[in-house]
């Protein structure tokens, strides 16, 4: 469980899962119903493996701007198998802006990768 720090924030878009490090954006609604597009955006990194905040700098949250997060997509850049390197986020706004933001994820899974589930397709 993780209570969000801001009155009225919600997380409203499918979390992401990369290694050990789950994301997720979050929004806070305007004050105002008029302008249903007003509002903030937080972005939450943490580790799943302890719980704690993935960044080194041990904040697990980073504000995102003036704008509510309607989608989330996580996009691989740099590294290799292992989970080493970076990965980039980015981030729909009601704004229609996309922001990116750069997610560490050293140390991630532990071994080689391999298929964790399997869905039979039946006609």
């Amino acid at each position: 469980r993780v209570d969000l720090p801001n009155a009225r924030e919600r997380i409203v878009v499918d979390m992401a899962l990369q290694y050990t490090t789950l994301v997720a954006a979050s929004a806070i609604p305007g004050t105002s119903v008029c302008t249903p597009s007003g509002g903030s955006s937080w972005l939450y990194e943490l580790d799943v493996a302890n719980g704690t905040a993935a960044k080194s700098s041990g904040n697990a949250g980073e504000y995102l701007g003036n704008f509510l997060a309607v989608g989330l997509t996580w996009i691989q850049t740099g590294g290799d198998e292992s989970g080493s390197g970076t990965s980039t986020i980015e981030i729909v706004g009601s704004d229609t802006s996309i922001t990116q933001k750069d997610v560490d994820t050293a140390g991630g899974s532990s071994g080689s990768p391999h298929r964790t589930s399997w869905r039979e397709l039946v006609n």
